[in-house]
């Protein structure tokens, strides 16, 4: 093989495939954010775990990178609002499905409104009884039991 067909065959490869990261910051070039919103998105997705979720302290990543931590927040919320798939940059698997039930609005159809607001807030307040399902300790607490009664009672 000559070298031009060698280099021919390079220029005919497929190169590696995009990384995660890479992928993430393709989407955020498109956002639709300030300009130091962009900029901090973009230290928020470098500091990524590789498994998509962002595992650091805001205000100690915020430190140092000697940025403002509202700042930085703005940015976390911003990145996990606009960048697919939904959830990413979540800081737990709770704020993972709050994040996908809220980008896909199901709390907006007004019949299933309660049910996905319920869910919401048993992600907020319950997933360690939630995970382990101890429905009726869940059940049992005044501020949802009536509404985890009666949305049981719709899904069954």
């Amino acid at each position: 093989m000559c070298s031009s067909d060698l280099t021919d065959a390079m220029a005919n490869a497929e190169g590696r495939p995009q990384s995660i990261e890479e992928q993430l910051l393709d989407q955020w070039r498109d956002a639709e954010v300030p300009s130091e919103v962009a900029s901090l998105g973009v230290r928020v997705i470098e500091h990524l775990a590789p498994d998509g979720f962002f595992r650091h302290d805001v205000d100690e990543l915020a430190s140092n990178l000697q940025v403002n931590e509202t700042d930085l927040q703005s940015a976390l919320e911003a990145v996990q609002g606009w960048l697919e798939p939904p959830g990413i940059a979540a800081r737990s698997y709770p704020e993972c499905y709050a994040i996908q039930i809220q980008r896909r609005d199901l709390t907006n159809d007004p019949e299933d409104a309660d049910k996905w607001s319920l869910l919401l807030e048993l992600l907020a307040h319950d997933w360690d009884d939630l995970l382990n399902n101890r429905l009726k300790k869940i059940s049992e607490q005044d501020r949802k039991s009536t509404r985890l009664n009666s949305s049981h009672a719709n899904i069954s």
